[in-house]
């Protein structure tokens, strides 16, 4: 894992895809949100507006998202969001059929690693859902960000 903690930006990303994958609840940005507004002296308007944002349409947090400003690590958002897809197996409310096409369906060079793009057609393709579990594991660690 990159030694670089990813930053608001890179969590915004994460959300974004998140969300459009539909990995994710609108609330969970709202609440993601809240704690940036609690932990900091002067947070950004944009973070304020995520967080009356949580019953919002999707449409409207991905435009939120797309406020926070900064700029996103290359691929740092589609690691965390492999990650993040490696808990949800774990946990198992997700199986690797639902994951697998929701996550190759959103994945692209900006924000996924080139080498996750490949693999992720390849699973897709042979619909080798058995082999998504160890493909995603070597990501987990990038979803203790959240």
């Amino acid at each position: 894992m990159t030694t670089n903690p990813p930053t608001h930006k890179d969590t915004a990303e994460f959300y974004r895809l998140a969300l459009l994958a539909g990995l994710c609840a609108p609330t969970a940005v709202a609440q993601w949100a809240d704690t940036i507004v609690s932990a900091e002296e002067a947070p950004d308007i944009s973070f304020i507006e995520l967080c009356c944002a949580g019953d919002q349409p999707v449409s409207a947090l991905l435009t939120l998202l797309a406020d926070v400003p900064g700029k996103a690590a290359p691929g740092m958002s589609g690691q965390i969001l492999l990650g993040h897809a490696a808990r949800l197996l774990t946990a198992h409310t997700h199986t690797a059929e639902q994951l697998l096409p929701r996550i190759h369906g959103i994945a692209n060079a900006d924000t996924f690693p080139p080498q996750a793009c490949t693999e992720l057609t390849r699973l897709q393709d042979s619909q080798a859902f058995a082999e998504l579990p160890a493909f995603l594991a070597a990501y987990e660690p990038y979803a203790s960000a959240l």
